[in-house]
């Protein structure tokens, strides 16, 4: 799961600095292109703070709650990279206006 979310905060980002908003991975194939407004801001706060909460729970409880380090890194990284993602939809979202 982390290995699939890294890979994925790499094709959002890739596609976050040099956003085009009728192509892109974002939006749905054949949809209409995407508009100025707050959602994907809102999004991405929202998935920053997820990744944020993941990554701090397992720094701060994995080794009582999983018993070795491995899976703490495991989740430590899991939760870093969906802050990620959440900060490249936000600023996808910024580069085409409010």
């Amino acid at each position: 799961m982390a290995l699939i979310v890294s890979v994925l905060a790499v094709i959002i980002w890739h596609q976050a600095l040099d956003f085009d908003p009728c192509d892109n991975v974002i939006k749905a194939a054949g949809a209409d292109c995407l508009e100025p407004g707050v959602t994907g801001l809102i999004v991405g706060a929202v998935l920053v703070l997820f990744g944020g909460s993941i990554a701090w729970g397992a720094v701060r409880n994995g080794r009582v709650a999983f018993g070795n380090w491995l899976e703490v890194i495991i989740y430590a990284w899991l939760g870093v990279m969906v802050a990620v993602i959440g900060s490249g939809f936000a600023y996808a979202q910024w580069t085409l206006g409010l």
